[in-house]
């Protein structure tokens, strides 16, 4: 039996009433649209007018966990370059950004390639960073079906500032993701990085945070997956 790109890295859940944030006015989206799991990293880039999208999952979305593995301090490595070298193995030297963003022909054929094996989106890392971002890209006829634009906001607009989406997700990752996270880990345990994180929340709290909302803006897939 061929192994599936599921089968290979894994997969999660979006469950129905997620929030998810995307940076500027609503324009039209091209055959993909990019979300961050936080509002601050929706208000991170440039050119966003100081405004933030908050859209709603409308029915539970399965999406590729698209990580190959994470570090200690829980930055994580994408694996977008690698299934592309996969799928256009005489095309390299390529990064995260150029196929995602910086050659829309690249992105295309990539996410034509994945429709074809029934994958509507994925969730990945942003840059290699500890934040993720989910990408999705079902057709156009099923896209009001799968998510909607609740409301845009301002950027100093507190209301979403301490709802991390990542709480809500359910990851289900490949045995290859925790083999090789366990070799980056290298013997560093969940009991040591818990501790730290521990402090974060209560430093956040010293601040005027609640407990949850401490928990929320803290909340990494280190944290989520208690590894």
């Amino acid at each position: 039996m061929t192994m599936t790109l599921y089968d290979k890295y894994g997969h999660c859940i979006i469950p129905k009433g997620t929030k998810l944030f995307k940076g500027g006015n609503p324009d039209n989206h091209d055959d993909c649209i990019f979300f961050g799991l936080q509002k601050y990293v929706a208000t991170a880039f440039k050119n966003n007018s100081n405004k933030v999208q908050i859209w709603t999952v409308k029915q539970d979305i399965k999406l590729l966990f698209m990580v190959e593995e994470l570090n200690h301090s829980s930055w994580t490595k994408s694996a977008i370059v690698n299934i592309y070298n996969e799928h256009f193995p005489s095309e390299n030297r390529l990064n995260d950004l150029d196929i995602k963003h910086r050659d829309h022909n690249k992105r295309d054929k990539f996410i034509n390639k994945l429709k074809k094996q029934n994958i509507i989106g994925w969730l990945s890392s942003l840059e290699g960073r500890v934040d993720l971002e989910i990408c999705l890209f079902p057709d156009n006829q099923e896209f009001d079906k799968v998510i909607a634009l609740e409301t845009v906001i301002d950027h100093d607009n507190k209301e979403f500032d301490y709802i991390n989406a990542l709480d809500r997700i359910d990851i289900y990752p490949s045995k290859q993701f925790f083999t090789q996270t366990a070799a980056q880990l290298n013997e560093r345990p969940f009991a040591t990085y818990a501790k730290m994180a521990a402090a974060w929340k209560e430093d956040e709290m010293k601040k005027g945070l609640t407990d949850e909302q401490a928990r929320q803006y803290h909340l990494n897939l280190r944290t989520k997956l208690t590894i």
